[in-house]
């Protein structure tokens, strides 16, 4: 694999890894997509599903991609699973990282909109 490719994937885990310690805020754009945005741009990625018709075609589970934006909407990089299996394992802990900081900060508003008392996270499914 090119140097350049591996350089992305390294800062794919390290992104990976400030989402992991809440360092990184994302947003959910729908369901499968979420996005982040910084000082001079913007990140989104997308988990993409296929129907089961092209899946049993494929052969393959989902795919994701991950692109980088400028302040103007113009896409810096772009990195697919299917570059690669490192490309595919470093985007998809890369996802599983964002739906689940994701999901427990829509727990911690459920359980303050209702009223009930946040828990310890240790061992939580939901846990960051």
């Amino acid at each position: 694999m090119a140097t350049a490719d591996m350089q992305l994937i390294e800062v794919v885990r390290d992104l990976q890894n400030k989402t992991s310690a809440g360092e990184i805020q994302w947003s959910k754009i729908n369901p499968t997509t979420y996005s982040w945005s910084g000082s001079g741009g913007r990140i989104v990625m997308q988990k993409i599903v296929q129907s089961p018709r092209t899946q049993a075609i494929a052969l393959s589970g989902p795919r994701y991609h991950l692109e980088v934006l400028d302040s103007h909407g113009d896409a810096q990089v772009s990195l697919v699973s299917g570059r690669s299996p490192e490309a595919a394992s470093a985007l998809q802990a890369l996802y599983v990282a964002i739906t689940s900081a994701v999901t427990a900060k829509g727990v911690d508003f459920f359980r303050q909109l209702v009223g009930v008392a946040s828990t310890d996270r240790e061992g939580d499914e939901f846990g960051r």
